[in-house]
């Protein structure tokens, strides 16, 4: 249901922002996305020439990179950057909402994309998969962001609630990267954070704290010791082998490797190529997010990406209050490293993008 209705938006929408698409005026952030939209419309064009997937089947399994038009959406539309904030707190919070309603009428829940056989109880908790969840990180971001620059009790509250709710989706990556980031900007912003912070894991490791292994917690690290031990026996890394078979096997011949194959649909014969590849060695696009932009825009999309992020990152963010922009930003492309994570968060990162468009200035940056 939703895809048919992104199917049908998409087109109205990308009309209806043409304008803003092709204008000769744009920051270096609307430059980039232009050029990012452009190269998915390309890869659509890519599956077929490389591989011979219908145009329609094409559009169809790229329609969740196309929903980036969404960002000239919002420039066309000139959004206050409050009401794009507002929109943020309150998707988030909806989200957590619906994710608690899941929780509640568990193995039945309401929402969420996944049959009841296919939801993972594996470490400790019920995994749902509910569009939009780059709202919550983003609203984790945002109060506490709010807390470094009010350093209030209220958003510290709220920012440690959203944490628990990221630590309860069991996505190790997910949870290092936003704690890793909010760390960073935790030492960043105080004096003396980094030396309390050394003491209390020293005196973490030093008292014989027992986690319970049934816990989400203790399953999560169990879950890490056991890859680590299969790791030293000689056990391969998967996601190492994924991405070199990406980068070095996938691409049939140089014109792929500079542009791109698209991604697969699973009614065309490329499609069926990319199952059986999935059910034989086990690779899949979503656990390596780089190589699966590789894999679908090619070494030019690839060097797009990776230069975007590097003038984000120089980019000057002029109110700290909205610093939980770059926040998300840094976490989403460290997160792409071990999971296709842009690919579901376009939408999350053009408001962010909106928001660092609107606030930084970035047109000196090239």
């Amino acid at each position: 249901m939703w895809k048919s209705l992104q199917m049908i938006a998409i087109p109205l929408l990308g009309l209806y922002v043409v304008k803003e698409i092709f204008s000769r005026h744009k920051t270096c952030i609307t430059r980039n996305m232009t050029f990012i939209l452009l190269l998915v419309l390309l890869s659509i064009v890519m599956s077929f020439v490389i591989w011979g997937q219908d145009i329609i089947l094409g559009y169809r399994s790229t329609i969740q990179f196309l929903s980036i038009v969404f960002y000239f959406f919002l420039l066309k539309s000139g959004f206050e950057k409050k009401e794009i904030e507002k929109f943020v707190i309150f998707y988030g919070c909806l989200w957590i909402a619906i994710w608690c309603a899941n929780l509640i009428t568990f193995p039945f829940p309401v929402f969420g994309l996944q049959d009841v056989d296919a939801i993972n109880e594996s470490r400790g908790i019920a995994r749902f998969f509910i569009q939009g969840n780059g709202f919550l990180y983003i609203l984790f971001f945002l109060l506490y962001n709010k807390w470094l620059c009010e350093r209030k009790k209220v958003p510290l509250l709220l920012a440690m609630a959203a944490f628990l709710i990221i630590v309860l989706q069991v996505t190790r990556q997910t949870i290092f990267f936003s704690l890793l980031i909010a760390l960073y900007y935790f030492f960043k912003k105080c004096r003396y954070a980094l030396h309390c912070t050394l003491f209390a894991v020293v005196a973490f490791f030093a008292i014989d704290v027992e986690i319970p292994r049934d816990s989400v917690v203790g399953k999560m690290i169990e879950l890490s010791q056991d890859q680590y031990v299969d790791n030293s026996y000689g056990e391969k890394n998967i996601r190492i082998e994924e991405y070199k078979y990406f980068f070095t096997e996938y691409s049939s011949n140089v014109v792929a490797m500079l542009f791109g194959n698209g991604l697969p649909h699973d009614e065309s014969s490329y499609g069926k190529m990319y199952t059986k590849l999935r059910m034989q060695k086990r690779f899949f696009f979503s656990d390596v997010g780089y190589a699966g932009i590789y894999i679908m825009l090619g070494a030019l999309g690839l060097f797009v990406f990776l230069r975007f992020f590097l003038i984000l990152m120089k980019s000057r963010v002029c109110d700290n209050r909205f610093l939980w922009t770059k926040m998300f930003v840094v976490y989403l492309f460290a997160c792409n490293i071990v999971s296709f994570v842009i690919m579901t968060n376009v939408i999350p990162l053009c408001t962010v993008l909106y928001l660092m468009n609107e606030n930084g200035k970035h047109e000196e940056i090239r």
